[in-house]
């Protein structure tokens, strides 16, 4: 694991004591849940269509993804490099109803070698590989593609929902944080997240490039409905979120 990917991993960890616990989170958790369901027939998902379907929910944190798209399928497996994170998606998934609860682990499909734990075949094969609001902390985004494509099915597809660039807020962010504790000291209120972040954001020629150079076809893109509104330590920002979908050849 990189220095990059193990600042992540910590500040995730650290997240999760109080991720989803303030207003503008649940609101941005329901507005992902939303925009994922009105996609189902973009994605070409339907009532008959989870009959031996794998989903994968990749740097799934708490589960967002799992939550507003597993009624479609009938394995659904999580990873994220946060240890807490998982706890916390493993104790919901716990409470679902169904005969095969979804189950996530702690692991890193771009590490090298691979994370053992995702060895099996219980993690290949998916006819959907989804990440959600995590494209930007990737060091390395053409390779993450690469990888999560090796993990679907012929003709599955991936699914990312990330952020329109938003590199000005970035930006005011990291000089907020440094005169904060140039003449404070750290804050506390809430984890600063902005050394976790590699890439202020993509727009739809990066995110068809990335699909080309890893051999997927169908690309589709698309935004939200409305702004995301996000409480930052320099005070509300919005950015704008995107759905990018493509398909492994048959």
């Amino acid at each position: 694991m990189s220095a990059f990917t193990e600042a992540n991993r910590k500040a995730f960890d650290e997240l999760a004591t109080i991720y989803n616990t303030k207003p503008w989170q649940q609101a941005l958790s329901a507005q992902f849940t939303k925009e994922l369901h009105t996609r189902r027939a973009w994605l070409g998902l339907t009532a008959n269509s989870s009959e031996g379907s794998k989903l994968l929910d990749y740097a799934c944190g708490t589960g967002v993804v799992t939550k507003a798209l597993g009624a479609d399928f009938t394995t659904i497996r999580g990873i994220d490099i946060s240890e807490k994170m998982v706890e916390l998606y493993n104790a919901a998934a716990a409470q679902s109803s169904g005969d095969e609860r979804p189950v996530a682990v702690v692991g890193d499909l771009l590490s090298t070698p691979h994370s053992a734990s995702l060895a099996g075949s219980e993690w290949r094969d998916f006819d959907l590989a989804v990440i959600c609001a995590g494209f930007h902390h990737f060091e390395s985004p053409g390779e993450a593609v690469q990888r999560l494509v090796e993990r679907l099915r012929p003709g599955g597809q991936l699914l990312i929902v990330d952020f329109l660039p938003f590199d000005d807020e970035v930006d005011r962010e990291r000089k907020l944080r440094e005169q904060m504790e140039h003449t404070h000291g750290p804050g506390h209120d809430f984890p600063d997240m902005t050394h976790t972040i590699k890439h202020s954001g993509f727009n739809e020629a990066q995110m068809s490039e990335f699909y080309t150079a890893a051999g997927l076809t169908d690309f589709g893109f698309n935004l939200a409905a409305e702004a995301s509104s996000m409480e930052l330590k320099n005070g509300k920002v919005e950015r704008w979120m995107f759905f990018a979908k493509g398909r492994k050849a048959a």
